[in-house]
């Protein structure tokens, strides 16, 4: 009986651990960045170009892109992970010239990039 119970708790401590272990992998925390954010303009009549900017943590406008006929989910890791390349890469050139920088094709570049990957 003794064994029994304890054969339990073990299998439920490793079934717990690898539960959370899995849930960790898959989070889309971790494509969130730590030094600054994006916001994503778009209008309804143009239901096709999405304008991205990314601003540092003083909330200065550091880069600004222009997106034409690409899908911007952001309920989607894909969309998630090429946003947050572009916004490492922006901060990268905003710490080297202190200017912001426009249509560069950073977020477009990782987005076919990815679709590449996929295929």
């Amino acid at each position: 009986m003794r064994n029994q119970i304890l054969t339990t708790i073990i299998v439920f401590v490793a079934l717990l651990q690898f539960s959370t272990f899995k849930a960790n992998g898959q989070s889309k925390e971790s494509y969130i960045p730590e030094n600054g954010y994006w916001v994503l303009v778009s209008n309804i009549h143009i239901k096709k170009v999405t304008t991205v900017q990314f601003y540092n943590l003083e909330n200065q406008l550091i880069y600004e892109e222009v997106i034409k006929d690409q899908k911007m989910d952001l309920k989607r890791v894909k969309t998630l992970r090429c946003l947050k390349k572009g916004l490492e890469t922006a901060l990268l050139a905003w710490n080297q010239q202190k200017k912001a920088i426009y249509n560069k094709d950073w977020v477009a570049m990782n987005f076919k990039k990815q679709v590449l990957k996929h295929r």
